[in-house]
């Protein structure tokens, strides 16, 4: 879809990224409470979305090569804004971690339990355990 100006509809990129800047401060304030482990299980995490974004985006690319970049093709744009946002939610991680102060993470983490790939909450998800109650920022009225 090519918008009124003649230029390439954008809104999805434009979308998520007003979505990331607003998802931020939250966040950020819910990676604080999690221990090292887990701030690293998520970056671990956002990072695998990131490279599943970076394939499809490559995947787009090879489907019309010299056709400009997937972000400048309808409907590709959605996956130009898919890559913004993961790529905003791997850099939130990694700075949760740098605030927190967490030890580099471990390059080959083999088979310990802080080397799995999987998600942080699969942890909290056998059955008998509760979900972690996190404390959410202050926002003022109307926000």
């Amino acid at each position: 879809m090519v918008a009124d100006s003649g230029e390439w509809d954008t809104r999805h990129q434009d979308n998520v990224i007003d979505l990331a800047d607003d998802l931020a401060e939250l966040d950020a304030a819910l990676l604080a409470q999690l221990d090292p482990v887990d701030r690293a299980r998520q970056v671990r995490a956002r990072q695998a979305l990131r490279l599943y974004a970076d394939a499809m985006w490559d995947a787009v690319k090879a489907t019309k090569p010299g056709e400009g970049t997937p972000a400048a093709r309808n409907p590709y744009n959605c996956v130009a804004a898919l890559r913004d946002f993961a790529d905003a939610l791997r850099s939130g991680g990694e700075e949760a971690q740098r605030v927190a102060g967490d030890p580099d993470p471990d390059p080959d983490p083999g088979d310990d339990d802080t080397g799995d790939v999987a998600m942080w909450a699969e942890r909290f998800s056998a059955t008998g355990i509760d979900l972690p109650v996190y404390t959410l920022p202050d926002l003022a009225p109307g926000e």
